[in-house]
Order: C-alpha cells, then structure tokens, then sequence
C-alpha cells in the first residue's frame, strides 16, 4: 500500500527572512514568504503549504498577535508544523507556545526558523535554516524547538547573540 505523507505546513509571519531590498523605499520590505521560493529551488517533492499567518518584523509584533500565532498552530489539523519568524522575537513566541501546551498531550512538531540576512541576498542563511527545520520536522517527535544555525534548541535555553549573528545554548 502506497499511502501519501501528510503535507508539512509553514507558517509565515514575516521577519529578515521574507525581505528584499525596496529601491523606491530606499531600504528592506517585507515580501512574499521566503519558505515557497527555498523549497521550490530545492525541488522538494515532500508535500507542503505555505501560509501566511503575518507580515511584520518580529520587533513590530504585540503581543495580541503572538497569541494569535500560537492559536493558529494549535488549532492546524497538520501534526508537522514550520513557522518561519523574524530572530528578534522568535524565542518569546516558541516559549509563549511551549507554555500554551501540554506535553504529554502535545501532538506535533514545530519548528521556529528564521534567517539574519534575507532570503533575497545571496549570502543568506534562509535556506540553510529552512532545509534543516524541514529535514528535522519529519524526524523529531512532538514538541516545540527552535532551529537555527544547523543546531536545535529548546525555546527556554536558547538566546541571540547579536555579537556573533548566531543562536546559542543558554
């Protein structure tokens, strides 16, 4: 029996990794999620949507709207969840979401991900970050992790380091 994989679903919200560089502006706006373009360069052929949750740098996101991003993961039927998110304020939506469930309970996987330069600069780390959480989404077991730089964290031992443009174990 050939049975097809439940689709992974990302769920954008905005931040570095959705910009480009506006010429009219004069500096970076948000775009099209970057996650649909990074997995269509990569050929992938898991099935998967791309929604948009939001549009914002994650240092223009009230609190309000970090509920609601946690209520928009909770009540998703798909059990394998990547939300792509500005670094700024990744790790206070991955612990408001960890502190929203109950482990024991707790059926899915998500995965925070993000990127310190967008994905529209050549040098970016977007999809590095994006290909690591889609790999690590369909091999972990239910909980809430951030996935940065090639290494998972736990959203409450985790922190920005500005100096170094990393994620880092508290």
């Amino acid at each position: 029996m050939n049975t097809k994989p439940e689709a992974i679903k990302i769920l954008s919200t905005g931040g570095t990794i959705d910009k480009y560089y506006a010429p009219l502006l004069g500096n970076l706006a948000l775009g099209a999620p970057a996650a649909a373009n990074v997995l269509t360069r990569a050929s992938v052929t898991t099935p998967y949507q791309v929604e948009m949750v939001l549009q914002k740098d994650s240092l223009e996101i009230t609190e309000d709207e970090r509920d609601a991003i946690c209520e928009r993961i909770i009540t998703e039927p798909v059990s394998r969840i990547i939300v792509t998110h500005g670094t700024d304020t990744m790790i206070n939506t991955a612990r408001r979401m960890a502190q929203k469930i109950k482990p024991s309970a707790w059926d899915k996987t998500v995965l925070f991900t993000g990127a310190m330069v967008p994905d529209s600069y050549g040098h970016s780390d977007a999809a590095f970050n994006i290909g690591f959480a889609f790999g690590m989404v369909q091999m972990l077991p239910p909980g809430i992790y951030v996935a940065m730089n090639g290494q998972l964290f736990d959203p409450f031992h985790v922190r920005k380091n500005y100096e170094n443009g990393c994620f880092e174990t508290l």
